[in-house]
């Protein structure tokens, strides 16, 4: 996650008044299920999978 919040910052994003690199980050389960014609990376086609991600978002209300 730090590759990707240290990337999205030194783009610019992240700026709030006199702060910087200000992002959120929430721990959570992502579930898909692979269908008939895929290969997986992960799981096994028909089964339900179940994958601990971390959503990453940027805050920003503009340069000061």
């Amino acid at each position: 996650m730090d590759r990707v919040r240290n990337a999205i910052c030194a783009a610019g994003a992240g700026h709030i008044g006199q702060y910087r690199d200000c992002t959120f980050g929430a721990h959570g389960t992502a579930t898909f299920r692979p269908l008939a014609g895929t290969t997986p990376f992960i799981g096994s086609r028909v089964s339900l999978e179940h994958v601990r991600e971390i959503r990453l978002e940027r805050l920003s209300h503009g340069h000061n």
